[in-house]
């Protein structure tokens, strides 16, 4: 019960920061540490790595995993992934959603580095903005998150 409430607060945690969370995924990374990525808003992943869900090899259901999962992931690329155990590249994880971009092994370092300097250069307000529209505007009617957008447009101008 302790873990679950851990691994639960671990995805709540990322969610509660006001600004965009990075995930530099350099080697291999499963079950928990690829739920952590894809709980991330932005998952960068050098072209050597690999994902993978393997709890079910140990009899257990990975549903805190999934939790992460849920929302970013096509579903039914996340019912193979879960049900095969399945490792896949960094570039099979981009497209099914597990990886925001992959980059070079021999440059993950620099590259990686270059991204959160511009990310960190950006005005705050302009990444609370984004991060908070884009957790609440998936949940709401195409209308309601069009009028939503303006809203916050206005209040940032």
């Amino acid at each position: 019960q302790k873990m679950m409430g851990a691994v639960l607060g671990s995805y709540e945690a990322i969610a509660s920061v006001p600004v965009p969370v990075v995930a530099l995924v350099h080697a291999d990374t499963l079950g928990f540490g690829a739920a952590m990525a894809v709980a991330c808003d932005i998952t960068l992943a050098a072209d050597k790595a690999c994902f993978a869900f393997p709890e079910i090899e140990h009899d257990i259901p990975p549903t805190m995993a999934m939790c992460a999962a849920l929302g970013k992931v096509n579903s039914k690329a996340l019912s193979w992934l879960i049900y095969s155990a399945e490792k896949i590249s960094a570039e099979r994880a981009a497209v099914v959603g597990l990886a925001s971009k992959v980059l070079p092994q021999a440059s993950f370092v620099a590259d990686s580095d270059a991204f959160l300097k511009t990310l960190a250069s950006r005005p705050r307000l302009v990444l609370e903005t984004i991060k908070l529209y884009q957790s609440k505007a998936e949940h709401l009617t195409p209308d309601m998150a069009s009028e939503y957008a303006g809203t916050l447009l206005a209040l940032v101008l």
